[in-house]
């Protein structure tokens, strides 16, 4: 098997974008680099025969056999951007559900794949202003959004637990923040503290009246979202306290 390029190809290669495929030809991991890039996965998935380590991809590799993985290269003298982009769109339309790759890729959020509403709510979406009456707690949760994730995984997702002060007893809803736009809005029944973690504390709810969610859905955040490099992460304005996740 070969592991390496030869020095020649290495220096006309640049950056390239690769596919592994199993032994029915079905890919099941993209990535992008240069040099041997591309051998590195069998080469850690034969360093790493006989254990179970956290990685698909590796685990993928050995099950199947490193010597059945074909490696394809789809494109190749690139910049480095172009292939972290070629990367991200070929993630994007296979699906992370159906690869083994841990991360979306580059940038998938503001140029990757969406549908038609997505689109409009990325440009068009409208800056809201939270109404005197409806003190929010907002909770940025980009870190624990999953596109497509069901009403009740997305509860479960944005309840907590979080880090919030004596203030969480004002506000009347929460408001789940992913990327500056409103995804979901609950209205608080009560504040429960962690079992696990003292300063942490976990709301419990319920999907916010339609006459709330249509005012406030998937519209923009931007007035209340803190500056990119912002040293503090939490910032108070009005009767809204926004929480970083």
């Amino acid at each position: 098997m070969i592991i390496e390029f030869p020095q020649s190809v290495k220096e006309k290669l640049s950056y390239y974008v690769y596919v592994l495929k199993d032994q029915a030809g079905k890919t099941f991991y993209i990535g992008k680099g240069k040099d041997d890039r591309c051998f590195s996965h069998l080469n850690e998935a034969i360093e790493n025969l006989d254990k179970d380590i956290e990685f698909a991809k590796i685990n993928k590799i050995n099950e199947i056999g490193a010597e059945n993985v074909k490696i394809f290269i789809l494109r190749h003298n690139l910049t480095e951007k172009q292939a972290l982009e070629i990367e991200s769109a070929c993630i994007d339309l296979i699906g992370l559900e159906n690869l083994t790759n841990e991360v979306k890729g580059h940038q998938s959020w503001e140029s990757g794949l969406k549908d038609i509403d997505e689109v409009i709510q990325l440009y068009e979406a409208k800056e809201i202003i939270i109404e005197d009456e409806h003190p929010t707690l907002i909770l940025n949760i980009n870190r624990l959004f999953v596109r497509f994730m069901s009403d009740e995984a997305l509860y479960q997702a944005v309840r907590g637990s979080w880090v919030v002060g004596k203030d969480r007893e004002k506000v009347k809803y929460v408001i789940a923040s992913y990327r500056g736009l409103v995804r979901a809005i609950y209205k608080i029944d009560k504040w429960v503290q962690s079992k696990t973690e003292p300063k942490r504390y976990i709301f419990e709810g319920e999907p916010a009246s339609a006459a709330i969610r249509e005012k406030y859905l998937n519209k923009s955040l931007k007035k209340y979202t803190p500056k990119k490099g912002g040293a503090n992460p939490v910032k108070y304005s009005f009767k809204t306290k926004i929480v970083q996740e």
